[in-house]
Formats: C-alpha cells, sequence, structure tokens
C-alpha cells in the first residue's frame, strides 16, 4: 500500500488536458457535412465515429441545418 502511495504525482499540464471530459451536444448539420464537423472533433476518426453515433455509418448524409450529436472536449 504504501508503494502506491509513493507512486502518486502532481498533475502535469498534459495531465491535466487529457484529462478534460468529452461531451456529447445537439448542432446543426454544416454544409460541409460529416467532414467539416470532424475537423474540431477530439475523437479518433472523427468522420466514421460522427456517423456512427448518428445513425448513419457508414454511408448516408444528414441534411445541412438539421441537428446532429457532435463530441466536444471541455
Amino acid at each position: 500500500m504504501v508503494e502506491t502511495e509513493n507512486s502518486f504525482r502532481a498533475l502535469t499540464a498534459a495531465d491535466k488536458a487529457a484529462a478534460r471530459p468529452w461531451v456529447v451536444q445537439s448542432a446543426m448539420m454544416p454544409r460541409g457535412g460529416f467532414a467539416e464537423l470532424a475537423r474540431t472533433s477530439p475523437l479518433a476518426n472523427p468522420e466514421q465515429q460522427l456517423r456512427l453515433i448518428n445513425g448513419v455509418y457508414p454511408a448516408g448524409d444528414v441534411k445541412p441545418g438539421l441537428a446532429v450529436k457532435t463530441v466536444i472536449q471541455q
């Protein structure tokens, strides 16, 4: 137990940035589609994952101006 306690350390700036939570929120689909939404997403493979959470994976589109789910990092 003492060994585990001694392994604790203060968080670095990189640790704090990595620990920021991801939040699912709704947004309007931009004219650029999922490719445009993917540019600001923190997800790995963002375009595919955004399609998946919006029910249009592996292919499909949502009309611009309709609400879609996005993922942001706070």
